[in-house]
């Protein structure tokens, strides 16, 4: 199917229109998929990232606080100890109180004596009410915050019990009368008591009557270097309320939080921390979650082998009260030793799927709004391409026909297409390019007439060049066939001179050359034929001498007889013997003349070879005058040939 430059327009601007967006749509649909899958990834590595720098954010704010309390301890221990010496110091009275003792750990009693304890010349009592101000402890309290207590010793053994204190018991009673065991109930050491015992002071955490505290302890000796009790200075670990507002603060995505459990002891699996405070205290160590499984359990056991800094992660599913499926929660736990504190910072998964449906609803939109735009693109393409089309089309189309028109060999077409643009100038340049071709056309008809002259020129001058090449050719073998006859000795030959041209004056030479050579050889044939005459003669009188002598040898005796007729003979002979002399004589001038005329000969024979060399050369130059003329011919056909060519195409 045929298709015009209008509708092609029309197709090809739409199509760029609708392209970009198409392409755009096509892309988000595409990569929506991957975009999840990405998304999801990306979200799973944040929330992990996210509750971890929480939980470490956590465990340093720990730290912070313990560096902080541990300085606290250091100013809290030398007041008390200025407190202390300010009162009189410490010592024991000879008078002896009964005690209710019961160990911290166990809740066992039992009944002593010891000693009052005095502080200058006062007893500290046995005050348990809070309202009831006890000496020393009350005021550094007052000045230092905290808690403070005075122990006294119980035994060799190095029990301490609590004889005056700040410290509060669950009833809001003084916590006098609990006293901390030289061993622990697992058999192993106390660690407070153990350091008091070698005369040092201890630092660290310790178990106060019912809660943990970071503590400091120092001995307390009597006048003969006898350790006689303990004074204590200690901070509840949860009561810092700015480490415990800091962390119950914390909000981990949309609805988690960060909790701190005990790690060891009789406090494992305790809450420490909770959500809010709500749950503090409480045992959840055989919590399972929605699978049946000892999540807590889990936690503390995989948090207390961590080392400082380290974090641990924690999967698990959890359904809450009026939930209907369980939903998996994520926690990032730290393990701070110097508190036992096991912090775990948790939070549902899902919390950070919010990502994931925002950014669903946008990809979404954006389909929706890329379709729109398509569709508001496409019909805007559509209008300016009819436009488009309409303005380039249609002069376009009349190009053509006017083009086609010129290619039918119509010259006489011209367009009247008046625009300032591209399609303008290609108008008129058609218009000059119509105008050229008949101009050329013109001078195509005249070099077509001056071309066919110039081959009929060309034409005759091959016939002539042809009848030249012929008379030639028949020329030159005429020669050398008369002069292979010449070669073969037959002097009668005769060349035929019928141009006064280098061939008939050539011919002319040899002949007149031959005619030379006849007339030699006559000369030397009647040379040859008088010298022979001489001989003849000479033999002959030789002969006749020869008989002569012999008779004369016959006849000695008949010298007298015949001396007149020898005479004779002698004169006879002298004669013949001058004329045999003049006759040797002429021979030797006819032999001499026969050379040179054999001399002459040869003579004429290398002029007639120089001669015949030039006649040959003569011949090649007329060979290759005749070559140069047929080339001539060719090149005259050529140009005759093209000029035909070059008129088609004019005429197409």
């Amino acid at each position: 199917m045929k298709v015009n430059i209008k509708t092609k327009i029309i197709i090809f601007a739409s199509a760029i229109g609708i392209l970009p967006a198409v392409i755009i749509t096509l892309m988000i649909y595409s990569q929506k998929n991957d975009v999840f899958d990405n998304l999801n990834n990306e979200i799973g590595k944040f929330s992990k990232e996210n509750i971890t720098q929480i939980s470490k954010d956590v465990y340093n704010l720990c730290e912070t606080a313990y560096t902080l309390i541990q300085q606290q301890l250091t100013a809290s221990l030398l007041v008390s100890e200025n407190v202390l010496k300010n009162s009189g110091g410490i010592r024991l009275s000879n008078e002896r109180i009964s005690w209710t003792a019961v160990n911290q750990f166990t809740k066992n009693e039992s009944q002593i004596l010891l000693p009052k304890m005095l502080a200058g010349s006062k007893w500290l009592g046995q005050i348990n009410q809070l309202s009831t101000p006890v000496a020393v402890v009350d005021e550094v309290k007052k000045m230092v915050g905290g808690t403070c207590t005075i122990f006294q010793r119980m035994n060799d053994r190095g029990d301490m019990l609590r004889v005056a204190t700040n410290v509060e018991k669950l009833d809001k009673t003084r916590a006098i009368g609990t006293f901390i065991p030289a061993v622990n109930p697992d058999g192993q050491a106390n660690p407070v008591i153990s350091t008091i015992m070698r005369g040092e002071t201890f630092y660290g955490r310790a178990y106060v009557v019912n809660a943990w505290y970071q503590t400091a302890y120092k001995p307390l000796f009597d006048t003969a270097g006898e350790i006689i009790g303990i004074i204590y200075v200690g901070i509840k670990q949860e009561s810092v309320e700015s480490l415990r507002n800091g962390i119950m603060d914390i909000v981990v995505g949309k609805s988690g939080y960060v909790y701190v459990l005990g790690g060891k002891g009789n406090h494992r699996g305790h809450y420490i921390l909770s959500k809010n405070g709500e749950r503090d205290g409480e045992d959840i160590w055989e919590a399972k979650d929605s699978d049946g499984n000892f999540f807590i359990q889990s936690i503390i056991n995989k948090s207390v082998q961590l080392k400082q800094g380290e974090v641990a992660m924690e999967q698990y599913p959890w359904k809450n009260i009026g939930e209907a499926e369980p939903r998996m929660k994520i926690a990032a736990l730290t393990y701070f030793e110097p508190w036992d504190w096991v912090i775990g910072a948790s939070t549902y998964e899902d919390d950070y799927s919010h990502s994931r449906t925002v950014i669903d609803e946008v990809l979404s939109g954006l389909t929706t709004y890329a379709i729109i735009i398509s569709f508001i693109m496409l019909t805007i393409a559509v209008i300016l391409s009819i436009a488009l089309g309409n303005k380039i089309g249609k002069p376009i189309q009349e190009i053509s026909n006017a083009a086609r028109q010129v290619a039918e060999g119509d010259l006489s077409q011209k367009l009247n297409i008046v625009l300032d643009d591209e399609i303008g100038f290609l108008a008129r340049s058609f218009n000059r390019m119509v105008e050229n071709l008949q101009k050329l056309m013109e001078e195509v008809n005249a070099k077509n007439e001056a071309s066919k002259e110039a081959a009929q020129a060309a034409e005759a001058a091959k016939e002539a060049a042809e009848k030249q090449h012929e008379y030639l050719s028949e020329s030159v073998e005429n020669i050398l066939a008369q002069m292979d006859k010449f070669a073969d000795g037959d002097l009668t030959v005769n060349l035929p001179v019928s141009r006064k041209d280098e061939i008939g004056r050539l011919s002319d030479g040899f002949n007149r050359s031959i005619e030379n050579i006849r007339k030699m050889m006559k000369q030397m044939q009647i040379a040859v034929q008088t010298t022979s005459s001489a001989s003849t003669e000479l033999n002959l009188l030789s002969q006749e001498l020869a008989k002569a002598a012999d008779m004369q040898t016959d006849q000695t005796h008949d010298v007298s007889v015949a001396i007149e007729q020898m005479t004779q003979t002698i004169v006879e002979n002298a004669k013949n013997a001058t004329r045999s002399a003049d006759v040797a004589k002429e021979n030797g001038l006819l032999a001499r003349r026969g050379g040179e005329v054999v001399e002459e000969t040869v003579q004429k024979m290398s002029e007639i070879a120089g001669i015949v060399k030039a006649s040959v050369k003569s011949v090649e130059k007329l060979g290759q005058s005749g070559t140069q003329i047929g080339e001539i011919v060719s090149v005259i056909d050529e140009i005759a040939d093209q000029t035909n060519l070059l008129a088609l195409n004019a005429a197409i």
